[in-house]
């Protein structure tokens, strides 16, 4: 049962990934028996898993598929053209003259469609 969803991960010598699969696959196994065995509603292993890991790390793995998010309709796209990215050059003008920003801000292709500005992925987040 624990194959189903494994937690092997690549760069690991064999007998860890051995030793992790086994004990992590057979306590999370045996924790879904035990709360099958003491709740009425019975849930499948990947309900319990997903559930498990969100009490555990506080963050929801499977967002809901109804849930609008703020920034739909903003998305970056693939420009033909290398410009410079308007949230790294702002940042960097607080500090700097602009023959120096020039030489130092990112290149990039990608784009806001709505705002109709090049913003690098990071300054994309930040900023939406």
């Amino acid at each position: 049962m624990s194959a189903y969803y494994s937690t092997l991960k690549r760069g690991l010598k064999w007998f860890r990934k051995v030793g992790m699969e086994y004990l992590f696959g057979m306590a999370l196994v045996n924790a879904w028996i035990i709360y099958n065995m003491k709740n009425e509603k019975k849930v499948s292993k990947k309900e319990f898993t997903e559930a498990l890991i969100q009490s555990i790390t506080g963050k929801n793995i499977c967002p809901d598929r109804n849930q609008v998010t703020p920034t739909a309709d903003h998305i970056l796209e693939m420009s033909g053209k290398r410009r410079n990215c308007v949230g790294c050059y702002e940042k960097l003008r607080e500090t700097m003259k602009s023959s120096e920003v020039k030489r130092k801000v990112k290149k990039i292709k990608t784009y806001c469609r709505m705002c109709k500005q090049n913003l690098c992925a990071k300054c994309f987040k930040d900023s939406h």
